[in-house]
């Protein structure tokens, strides 16, 4: 007898469920890698956040390491105010801002860079020199910011002495002053290298830094202070490995210090700007270009230090070409820009008015605040400025973008910035 047993059908997976299944599944699997990349743009901000205070620490320490107090001048070591007053603008010291300096200080000055086209030692490609004694060797070995901006505040730099002097030229401008003990003519030696600036120090055991820093420095109430600018360098190891500061060329052929960068604003800033709740700063709602090196500390999370020598940190900011937001307002800072105090000498002419020659804690105001100031704008108690007063007109920071030429390749760098430390020296 044969008995027979029935079997329930099956049915396979059609290619319509399949493909279905495989979609499902590499929507997860994307979804997933997804969130890789911005793991690790969070992880590496968080070590920024710790790492940054660490380096600008050390960076100080390098520089105390090399240069104190003492080493440092003024213009009086040099010239006679009479001397000075011949010098700027053919006599008329008052259309000068460094006319509004207290005597002995001076405004942020960035080292001299070697200018590796005219100095070849490869140990010193990216160096920078206090003093610029490179410079007083051979003016063409080294860069200055005179080199940039003509008008900058000439009478702060110190002057090479051994050159011939006249009413008209005091001969070859060097760059930051220097003390003159025993009326010494030389500057003192002191050079940063590529190597030097770097950390870990000297790019660590494996030779790749992960942080890069330079600095600037300037004289308030006859005490020097520095600002020190950390900062990383994209594009993987091979770019970290080889970057260097090197001259950029402007419009018509000069070069300029790329770092950190200097800008001066269109649209000045008063108390108050850059507030969430308030104003945003001026110019920032209008056009932008990421490229654009003098813009560039609009990017979101930039670092900055202005004329006065507050730190400035974008909390909203800016990386596409004219990029506006709902709320139609611009960049904001995490603080807004700050009240200043307002002071002044006032002196009293010829013909029985008087005259105000406004400072801020020793450092040059903006034209427009002094113009302000001296036609006695209304101050809250103590001096501080009411929101009228433009006192921001100038800015440094670390560029988002940095060109070079070097033995005529051209490349591209893009440099993201850390932190910023401002500590007397």
């Amino acid at each position: 007898m044969i008995v027979e047993h029935s079997h329930p059908s099956r049915t396979a997976f059609s290619l319509i469920e399949l493909l279905m299944s495989i979609m499902i599944l590499a929507i997860g699997l994307i979804s997933v890698a997804a969130l890789f990349p911005a793991g690790i743009i969070q992880q590496q901000r968080a070590k920024d956040s710790i790492d940054g205070p660490s380096v600008a620490r050390s960076a100080m320490e390098s520089i105390r390491s090399k240069i104190s107090q003492s080493d440092f001048g003024d213009w009086t070591d040099f010239y006679t105010p009479d001397e000075i007053d011949r010098l700027i603008t053919n006599g008329d010291l008052e259309s000068s801002p460094s006319y509004y300096l207290a005597e002995g200080d001076w405004p942020w000055l960035r080292p001299a860079l070697v200018d590796p086209q005219n100095y070849s030692d490869p140990a010193y490609r990216g160096a920078v020199d206090v003093f610029n004694r490179l410079g007083y060797e051979n003016p063409d070995y080294t860069i200055t910011d005179i080199d940039t901006d003509s008008d900058y505040y000439s009478y702060c730099f110190s002057r090479n002495l051994n050159d011939d002097v006249n009413e008209q030229n005091y001969g070859q401008l060097l760059g930051i002053p220097f003390s003159r003990p025993n009326l010494r003519t030389e500057p003192p030696r002191a050079i940063f290298t590529m190597s030097d600036r770097t950390w870990p120090p000297g790019g660590g055991l494996n030779g790749v830094p992960q942080y890069f820093w330079d600095f600037m420095l300037s004289r308030r109430g006859g005490v020097v202070y520095a600002s020190i600018f950390v900062y990383r360098v994209g594009g993987g190891v091979e770019n970290a490995r080889s970057w260097a500061v090197e001259p950029a060329k402007i419009g018509d052929g000069r070069a300029q210090i790329p770092l950190p960068a200097a800008t001066s604003l269109t649209d000045l800033w008063n108390s108050g700007d850059g507030d969430r709740f308030a104003r945003a700063l001026p110019g920032t709602q209008g056009g932008f270009d990421p490229l654009d090196a003098s813009t560039s500390w609009q990017y979101p999370g930039q670092w900055m230090v202005d004329n006065i020598g507050t730190i400035h940190h974008v909390e909203r900011g800016r990386n596409r070409p004219d990029q506006a937001f709902d709320d139609g307002k611009g960049v904001l800072l995490f603080e807004p820009v700050p009240t200043y105090f307002v002071g002044g000498d006032i002196l009293a002419l010829d013909d029985s008015t008087v005259d105000v020659k406004p400072r801020s804690f020793s450092v040059p105001l903006p034209e427009d605040t002094i113009n302000l100031f001296q036609s006695s704008p209304e101050l809250h108690a103590g001096g501080y400025p009411d929101d009228s007063v433009p006192v921001v007109d100038r800015l440094w920071f670390v560029p988002k973008v940095v060109e070079t030429d070097s033995d005529g390749v051209s490349k591209q760098w893009e440099l993201i910035p850390v932190y910023v430390m401002v500590e007397k020296l």
